[in-house]
């Protein structure tokens, strides 16, 4: 069953400049790419293409003009990522001799071409909103910190309660946001913005298809989507 949800019709929220769109749209370049394989942590466990980052990092000089091949696939037209964009799940135990499974915890496996493609596209989505994001913002941005917003808001009540004034204060909880998140609402945010279509198209097809698969005693059980 569809839910209908209303669509954000703000003229006032901040655009982006055209250098900023023009660093989205630009072509993916190779050394951009090169900084992604390079800075990432190879000793990390394979996805169902049974190659880590590590595999990428030492045979690089080989597997570029492939890779870039990828890269250029994805954004001519905002094409999908087909198998790249598949994920396994699994159970690895929170400490050694883990019997009961109260003392294991799920991680999802991805691929190292999709995982290569999401850092470049995220290093680009860094530089362009930089200038969208408020100086209020205290969480998950370099240099910010989520401690910020407490002190500032102790400082706040310290002050009222120091004057003798009256205020409110309100506190919103959010449980599991990502799983919760209407999509159609951020890429509605993003139009806003002024992103272009085919960079929120690119971004869409990176999560709305997205599959995954558990893996039961080393096999995969079958793929299901997880948008």
């Amino acid at each position: 069953m569809r839910t209908w949800r209303p669509r954000l019709e703000d003229s006032s929220l901040p655009n982006l400049t055209d250098c900023h769109i023009q660093s989205l749209m630009a072509p993916f370049m190779s050394d951009e790419v090169h900084r992604a394989v390079f800075r990432a942590d190879g000793d990390k466990a394979p996805g169902p293409d049974g190659f880590g980052l590590l595999f990428y990092q030492h045979f690089w000089s080989i597997l570029k003009d492939d890779i870039m091949q990828v890269f250029e696939e994805f954004q001519k037209e905002g094409k999908g990522m087909g198998c790249l964009n598949a994920s396994i799940f699994i159970l690895i135990p929170k400490k050694e001799g883990a019997e009961s499974i109260g003392k294991f915890g799920p991680i999802c496996l991805v691929n190292g071409g999709y995982m290569l493609v999401a850092k470049v596209m995220a290093a680009r989505l860094k530089f362009a909103c930089a200038d969208l994001i408020d100086d209020n913002q205290s969480a998950f941005l370099p240099g910010r910190s989520l401690q910020e917003g407490f002190t500032f808001s102790q400082e706040i009540i310290s002050s009222l309660h120091k004057n003798r004034r009256r205020g409110a204060i309100l506190k919103l909880g959010f449980s599991k946001a990502f799983n919760r998140f209407e999509w159609n609402f951020l890429f509605n945010i993003l139009e806003r913005h002024g992103f272009p279509p085919l960079w929120v198209k690119m971004l869409a097809n990176c999560i709305t298809m997205a599959k995954a698969s558990v893996l039961v005693n080393g096999t995969a059980c079958g793929f299901f989507p997880i948008n």
